[in-house]
């Protein structure tokens, strides 16, 4: 240190702290430095930076898929406006759907359980799915449905999940859709499908598998929380 207490550093040292700077630029951890810079071919030196390359290249990958799924989630919003206390057709993708409960009660055996905890892990590419039968949809007594995990076949399978017979396959389709908003987050109730039964009714479609119903999101204007639903049911 000179008098004024200060360090002292010559050309070598700038350099050395430039290279040392430079690896830390690539994400290289401080012990991999200071292994690299105590006793390290140029060999070594560029397997590290491979390791880095492909680290790096997986986590583009991780970031595109990300990506597209907050884009997908952004465009079901802007169907809000337009389905929001109106029905309209469209056509969704295959899906793949994981049912938790079954009369009223959770499914409990190994095999869901553990292709619920995928299923949780895979979120935000999975989503909240209820299901409600034809027969109930169509029928004047009290609703009966049940709920699970959905996930689009492309995600499915982007994802590296396997189907061992736990999950419910549908095919893509053109469906009846609309949007509604709740103050609570269940039950879903006859009058929730009111509108959309009201319209394929009305149109004469032939319905073609069960009704689904996904949570899009929650919001809280306010301070009072809402929760929107997209319902869907093929027909042709």
């Amino acid at each position: 240190r000179g008098e004024n207490g200060y360090r002292s550093y010559c050309e070598s040292d700038a350099i050395t702290y430039t290279m040392i700077r430079m690896l830390r630029g690539f994400e290289i951890s401080v012990p991999q430095i200071h292994d690299l810079r105590g006793n390290s071919t140029i060999e070594q030196v560029d397997a590290s930076l491979e390791k880095k390359e492909r680290e790096l290249v997986e986590l583009i990958k991780r970031s595109e898929k990300l990506l597209g799924k907050v884009r997908y989630v952004r465009k079901s919003f802007t169907r809000i406006a337009e389905e929001l206390g109106h029905c309209v057709i469209r056509t969704i993708p295959e899906i793949y759907r994981l049912q938790k409960t079954k009369g009223g009660k959770i499914l409990l055996s190994p095999s869901v359980v553990e292709a619920t905890r995928k299923m949780m892990d895979s979120l935000p590419y999975s989503y909240f799915s209820i299901r409600v039968s034809l027969e109930s949809f169509l029928g004047e007594s009290p609703l009966t449905y049940n709920w699970g995990l959905g996930i689009t076949k492309e995600d499915f399978e982007m994802l590296g999940l396997e189907n061992s017979g736990e999950y419910d396959y549908s095919p893509a389709s053109r469906i009846a859709s609309t949007i509604i908003v709740k103050d609570t987050l269940l039950p879903v109730t006859r009058d929730d499908l009111a509108q959309l039964r009201a319209f394929v009714l009305e149109q004469g479609f032939r319905l073609k598998g069960e009704v689904m119903i996904r949570l899009l999101s929650e919001a809280h204007p306010g301070g009072n929380t809402r929760y929107y639903y997209s319902i869907i049911v093929p027909i042709e």
